[in-house]
């Protein structure tokens, strides 16, 4: 017998005639909770589902029963997420796809949820390398919209603008995009909110405000 959730299901007692008294009660209440190592952090997918990077998967969980609905993987042969010793994958979710950025393999790729396939990645494999100052380093925050992929290089000190569809470069935001008297540019986290993209900058104590191709709109905060 498999009890549902949120019922209550009566077995008779296999050895006795059954009466009120032979009668096992059993009330399922929710899945067992999802076993987690360690979550560095949580994003919540626009389904509502959570995604919790683990070593070499990405957790989907209920965000009500807590089950784990399945373990995100990539398939070969593409390598597999990075995770300890080092830094966990961040995330934007779009649909049927993810977009990874990795500060172990320092690139973002698009892997499909369905199956895992990877569909693209930046930098493409075999692809020469790119000139320094337009590498994906250290990718600590991804955000999705608007057709684009933003990337928080906080090694790189810089947004990497790419195209959802392949993860081609489209624009790189830098400190020379910023007004003059501006001492640095260390983008930590990025965010996508109607026609604006957010710009997370610790060094700077300051959220920086761009349109979704780049350009300078304003500065939100400052030291003090």
């Amino acid at each position: 017998v498999k009890a549902q959730h949120g019922t209550t299901t009566h077995i008779p007692h296999p050895h006795a005639t059954t009466t009120p008294s032979d009668t096992l009660t059993l009330e399922y209440r929710r899945p067992l909770p999802a076993r987690l190592a360690s979550p560095p952090f949580v994003t919540a997918l626009r389904d509502g589902t959570l995604a919790v990077p683990q070593d070499g998967r990405i957790a989907l969980v209920h965000p009500e029963s807590g089950a784990i609905l399945r373990n995100l993987t990539v398939l070969p042969p593409a390598p597999p997420f990075s995770g300890p010793p080092g830094p966990a994958p961040r995330f934007g979710r779009v649909d049927e796809h993810i977009y990874v950025g990795e500060q172990g393999h320092s690139c973002v790729r698009t892997i499909r949820v369905s199956d895992g396939m990877q569909i693209a990645s930046a930098p493409r494999e075999g692809e020469p390398p790119a000139p320094d100052d337009k590498r994906i380093k250290s990718p600590l925050g991804v955000a999705v919209g608007a057709g684009r992929v933003f990337v928080g290089d906080v090694m790189g000190y810089c947004v990497h603008i790419l195209r959802r569809s392949s993860l081609e470069t489209l624009h790189v935001i830098t400190k020379s995009d910023l007004p003059s008297e501006t001492r640095s540019f260390n983008p930590h986290d990025v965010a996508v909110y109607g026609k604006r993209l957010y710009v997370a900058d610790a060094d700077e104590s300051s959220v920086w405000v761009f349109t979704l191709k780049g350009q300078f709109v304003k500065r939100i905060g400052s030291y003090g």
